[in-house]
């Protein structure tokens, strides 16, 4: 297969020019793989809906690529042959998984016509519907009561609704996942993340007339559905096939919805990781640059009071020859130029003298650093 380089910053144009599917024809990747791609590449992509709001001429949003990120630039992608996207699509995760389940030999994914030792879960559950809790709500319907199997279905679709969940029960445990019932409803735990599941007849709505009053009910079909919901969320009934033959795909939905679940998760993880790294990072340059700054102010403070001391002895050298050439160096000036160089001499950051007057007073900013409290 034709391998092609793509730069991060076109890879970010690519995935903006085309949906993941249509590119996963093009490029021998999956459409999930891509997405996993640009989620490690920290690049954009379009979201739900982003072509169907194109295809109608809506205005879309297109995110920025941010560039100063410490992942890989560059990435290879292989074009796709001729005649490989029927094969690409039947090797897809969820096909793999499919066939996966089919071909598991832990248990026999048939569904019985007479069930030999039932789940303790499925014998509750028969129990209460035999006590024939009808629903309020769906005409010709019984349901189990709370703490019991998720099933509504009319009293014809009892023992095959039984059966089916008696199936998927042992299917499920034997791929490693927990069946919970509990007064919330029915949930299989897939990797430690619960959803919430329900067998169900599909009833179609009936308008009926009360008087001057329409209210609805809803009647069943003979037609048997299977439910999740959450994050996890699909739905299967009969069609041409029974729902008894889709175990495989419910149970390949949902585990690969958990993977892509925790995945993700394991990125925003990490994202977050970076995040909080990077701050750091950032945190201690500002701490490092607060205090190179400080250290400088320090020095330049240092050196304009070497400078001024300076400054000020040569003011009372000249003072002093000043005096001596015109005779008027006076015993008060002598003092005045002894008290004017100790000044210095306490200014000068090279020897800080010691005055006992000055102690309180903060040489670089030439302030009382507290105020002197007195006892009496």
């Amino acid at each position: 297969m034709e391998e092609i380089c793509f730069t991060r910053q076109e890879l970010y144009d690519l995935v903006w020019s085309q949906s993941m599917l249509a590119l996963s024809k093009q490029y021998a990747i999956s459409d999930v793989g891509l997405r996993k791609m640009c989620v490690r590449l920290e690049i954009p992509i379009p979201k739900a809906g982003h072509w169907a709001k194109i295809q109608a001429g809506k205005k879309v949003k297109k995110e920025k690529l941010i560039t100063n990120v410490t992942v890989d630039q560059k990435v290879t992608l292989r074009l796709r042959k001729d005649g490989d996207e029927s094969k690409h699509f039947y090797s897809s995760p969820f096909r793999a998984l499919q066939k996966e389940i089919k071909e598991d030999r832990r248990v026999n994914l048939a569904v019985q016509e007479r069930m030999t030792n039932p789940d303790p879960l499925v014998i509750k559950a028969k129990r209460n519907l035999a006590e024939k809790h009808k629903s309020w709500k769906f005409e010709g319907m019984i349901q189990t009561e709370n703490d019991n199997l998720d099933i509504r279905v009319s009293p014809a679709l009892v023992e095959r609704a039984l059966r089916f969940m008696d199936t998927f029960i042992k299917m499920s445990r034997a791929r490693g996942h927990e069946i919970l019932v509990d007064t919330s409803g029915t949930y299989i735990v897939v990797k430690e993340q619960k959803i919430k599941i329900g067998c169900k007849e599909i009833s179609k709505r009936v308008v009926v007339k009360d008087g001057n009053w329409e209210r609805s009910e809803y009647h069943p079909t003979g037609l048997l559905g299977f439910k999740s919901e959450g994050y996890s969320s699909g739905e299967w009934r009969d069609t041409k096939k029974l729902l008894d033959e889709f175990i495989p795909s419910i149970l390949a939905k949902l585990e690969l919805s958990i993977q892509g679940l925790l995945d993700c998760w394991e990125e925003n993880r990490k994202r977050e990781e970076i995040r909080k790294e990077k701050e750091r990072i950032a945190k201690e340059l500002e701490q490092r640059q607060e205090k190179e700054l400080a250290d400088f102010k320090g020095i330049l403070q240092k050196a304009s009071r070497l400078h001024q001391a300076a400054t000020i002895r040569i003011y009372v050298d000249k003072v002093e020859d000043h005096a001596k050439t015109n005779n008027i160096l006076t015993d008060e000036l002598k003092n005045w130029i002894e008290w004017a160089r100790s000044k210095a001499d306490w200014y000068d950051p090279l020897i800080e003298r010691e005055d006992e007057l000055l102690n309180n007073v903060d040489r670089d900013v030439l302030t009382l650093k507290k105020k002197l409290l007195y006892s009496w």
